[in-house]
Protein backbone atom coordinates (compact mmCIF):
# COMPACT_ATOMS: atom_id res chain seq x y z
CA UNK A 1 0.00 0.00 0.00
CA UNK A 2 1.58 3.33 -1.26
CA UNK A 3 2.13 5.55 2.54
CA UNK A 4 0.25 8.48 0.67
CA UNK A 5 -3.04 6.79 1.75
CA UNK A 6 -2.24 6.99 5.73
CA UNK A 7 -1.69 9.37 7.85
CA UNK A 8 1.48 9.00 9.63
CA UNK A 9 0.54 7.21 13.89
CA UNK A 10 0.59 10.41 16.15
CA UNK A 11 -1.38 12.93 13.25
CA UNK A 12 -3.55 15.27 14.90
CA UNK A 13 -6.59 14.61 15.30
CA UNK A 14 -7.42 17.29 12.44
CA UNK A 15 -5.41 15.54 10.10
CA UNK A 16 -7.36 12.02 10.43
CA UNK A 17 -10.88 14.16 10.12
CA UNK A 18 -9.23 15.74 7.12
CA UNK A 19 -7.83 12.43 5.76
CA UNK A 20 -11.48 10.84 7.05
CA UNK A 21 -13.47 13.51 4.86
CA UNK A 22 -11.54 13.12 1.57
CA UNK A 23 -11.56 9.31 2.17
CA UNK A 24 -15.23 9.36 2.02
CA UNK A 25 -15.83 11.91 -0.43
CA UNK A 26 -13.18 10.23 -2.71
CA UNK A 27 -15.91 6.95 -2.37
CA UNK A 28 -18.42 9.30 -3.01
CA UNK A 29 -17.49 10.81 -6.03
CA UNK A 30 -15.85 6.88 -7.89
CA UNK A 31 -20.00 5.61 -7.21
CA UNK A 32 -20.94 8.90 -8.81
CA UNK A 33 -18.42 9.30 -11.71
CA UNK A 34 -19.56 5.72 -12.60
CA UNK A 35 -23.46 6.51 -12.74
CA UNK A 36 -22.59 9.48 -15.07
CA UNK A 37 -20.73 7.24 -17.38
CA UNK A 38 -23.15 5.36 -17.57
CA UNK A 39 -25.47 8.30 -18.16
CA UNK A 40 -23.08 8.97 -21.20
CA UNK A 41 -22.95 5.35 -22.61
CA UNK A 42 -27.16 5.56 -22.55
CA UNK A 43 -27.11 9.11 -24.17
CA UNK A 44 -24.80 7.56 -27.30
CA UNK A 45 -27.46 4.14 -27.59
CA UNK A 46 -30.27 6.57 -27.63
CA UNK A 47 -28.07 8.95 -30.04
CA UNK A 48 -27.26 6.00 -32.63
CA UNK A 49 -31.01 4.52 -32.51
CA UNK A 50 -30.07 1.62 -30.08
CA UNK A 51 -33.34 1.01 -28.08
CA UNK A 52 -33.05 -2.98 -27.48
CA UNK A 53 -30.02 -2.81 -24.85
CA UNK A 54 -29.15 -0.31 -22.01
CA UNK A 55 -25.86 1.31 -20.74
CA UNK A 56 -24.83 -1.90 -19.00
CA UNK A 57 -25.47 -4.06 -21.73
CA UNK A 58 -23.57 -1.76 -23.80
CA UNK A 59 -20.59 -1.84 -21.42
CA UNK A 60 -20.63 -5.42 -21.41
CA UNK A 61 -20.54 -5.46 -25.53
CA UNK A 62 -17.48 -2.89 -24.82
CA UNK A 63 -15.87 -5.43 -22.55
CA UNK A 64 -16.03 -8.82 -24.25
CA UNK A 65 -14.85 -6.71 -28.16
CA UNK A 66 -13.32 -9.55 -30.23
CA UNK A 67 -12.74 -11.51 -27.81
CA UNK A 68 -14.31 -15.06 -26.34
CA UNK A 69 -14.40 -15.30 -23.02
CA UNK A 70 -16.18 -17.32 -20.07
CA UNK A 71 -18.39 -14.94 -18.24
CA UNK A 72 -16.33 -15.18 -14.98
CA UNK A 73 -13.73 -13.44 -16.70
CA UNK A 74 -16.21 -10.76 -18.07
CA UNK A 75 -16.93 -10.05 -14.65
CA UNK A 76 -13.05 -9.68 -13.94
CA UNK A 77 -12.84 -7.06 -17.01
CA UNK A 78 -16.09 -5.30 -16.15
CA UNK A 79 -17.90 -3.37 -12.81
CA UNK A 80 -21.60 -3.70 -13.28
CA UNK A 81 -23.74 -2.13 -10.52
CA UNK A 82 -26.61 -3.11 -9.45
CA UNK A 83 -26.52 -5.45 -12.68
CA UNK A 84 -27.46 -9.64 -13.10
CA UNK A 85 -24.71 -10.54 -15.06
CA UNK A 86 -26.70 -13.35 -16.04
CA UNK A 87 -29.74 -11.21 -17.11
CA UNK A 88 -28.15 -9.08 -18.94
CA UNK A 89 -26.27 -11.69 -20.83
CA UNK A 90 -29.15 -13.45 -21.83
CA UNK A 91 -30.97 -10.21 -22.82
CA UNK A 92 -27.70 -9.59 -25.68
CA UNK A 93 -28.04 -12.68 -26.94
CA UNK A 94 -31.90 -12.76 -26.95
CA UNK A 95 -31.22 -9.59 -28.83
CA UNK A 96 -28.69 -10.95 -31.79
CA UNK A 97 -25.75 -9.31 -30.06
CA UNK A 98 -23.86 -11.95 -28.46
CA UNK A 99 -23.35 -15.70 -28.38
CA UNK A 100 -23.17 -17.83 -25.42
CA UNK A 101 -21.72 -21.75 -25.91
CA UNK A 102 -20.38 -24.34 -23.47
CA UNK A 103 -16.48 -24.50 -22.70
CA UNK A 104 -15.23 -28.20 -24.21
CA UNK A 105 -12.94 -28.06 -21.70
CA UNK A 106 -15.14 -27.39 -18.92
CA UNK A 107 -18.87 -28.13 -19.48
CA UNK A 108 -20.21 -25.76 -17.04
CA UNK A 109 -18.27 -22.43 -17.98
CA UNK A 110 -20.58 -20.43 -20.50
CA UNK A 111 -18.71 -18.86 -23.08
CA UNK A 112 -19.42 -15.46 -24.77
CA UNK A 113 -18.47 -14.04 -27.99
CA UNK A 114 -19.99 -10.85 -30.07
CA UNK A 115 -22.30 -11.79 -33.45
CA UNK A 116 -21.41 -9.78 -36.21
CA UNK A 117 -24.50 -7.48 -34.46
CA UNK A 118 -22.59 -6.66 -31.50
CA UNK A 119 -19.49 -6.26 -33.32
CA UNK A 120 -20.70 -3.57 -35.20
CA UNK A 121 -22.13 -1.71 -32.37
CA UNK A 122 -18.71 -2.58 -30.48
CA UNK A 123 -17.21 -0.51 -33.03
CA UNK A 124 -19.51 2.35 -32.51
CA UNK A 125 -19.38 2.22 -29.13
CA UNK A 126 -15.15 2.52 -29.73
CA UNK A 127 -15.35 5.67 -31.86
CA UNK A 128 -17.45 6.93 -28.49
CA UNK A 129 -14.51 6.14 -26.80
CA UNK A 130 -12.05 7.65 -29.07
CA UNK A 131 -14.04 10.75 -29.24
CA UNK A 132 -14.25 11.55 -25.05
CA UNK A 133 -10.49 10.69 -25.19
CA UNK A 134 -10.52 13.54 -27.65
CA UNK A 135 -12.69 16.06 -25.95
CA UNK A 136 -11.05 14.50 -22.76
CA UNK A 137 -7.39 16.33 -24.07
CA UNK A 138 -9.03 19.73 -22.99
CA UNK A 139 -9.83 18.93 -19.85
CA UNK A 140 -6.65 16.80 -18.48
CA UNK A 141 -3.29 15.76 -19.37
CA UNK A 142 -1.76 12.42 -19.76
CA UNK A 143 0.11 12.91 -16.36
CA UNK A 144 -2.99 13.71 -14.36
CA UNK A 145 -4.79 10.99 -15.77
CA UNK A 146 -2.16 8.46 -14.69
CA UNK A 147 -2.02 9.89 -11.35
CA UNK A 148 -5.80 9.42 -11.18
CA UNK A 149 -5.65 6.30 -12.21
CA UNK A 150 -2.98 5.03 -10.05
CA UNK A 151 -5.23 6.75 -6.64
CA UNK A 152 -7.74 4.46 -8.26
CA UNK A 153 -6.14 1.31 -8.32
CA UNK A 154 -4.52 2.31 -4.97
CA UNK A 155 -7.93 2.27 -3.23
CA UNK A 156 -9.03 -0.92 -5.33
CA UNK A 157 -5.54 -2.66 -3.75
CA UNK A 158 -6.80 -1.36 -0.26
CA UNK A 159 -10.29 -2.89 -0.77
CA UNK A 160 -9.16 -5.93 -1.70
CA UNK A 161 -6.76 -6.76 1.12
CA UNK A 162 -9.30 -5.03 3.34
CA UNK A 163 -12.13 -7.79 2.28
CA UNK A 164 -9.79 -10.70 2.39
CA UNK A 165 -8.78 -9.86 6.24
CA UNK A 166 -12.33 -10.53 7.18
CA UNK A 167 -11.59 -8.76 10.61
CA UNK A 168 -9.95 -5.72 8.62
CA UNK A 169 -6.81 -6.29 9.80
CA UNK A 170 -7.00 -4.41 12.83
CA UNK A 171 -7.55 -0.90 10.90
Amino acid sequence: MASGLRPPPGTPDDAQTGFRHSYMESVRLIEQLHRRYLEVVQAELKTQGVDDINNVQALMILHIGTDELAVTDLLKRGYYLASNVSYNVRKLAETGYLVQSRSTADRRSIRLRLTDRGKALHERLTDMIDRQVLALTDVTNLKELHFATQAFRGLGDFWHSLRHMGDLGGF
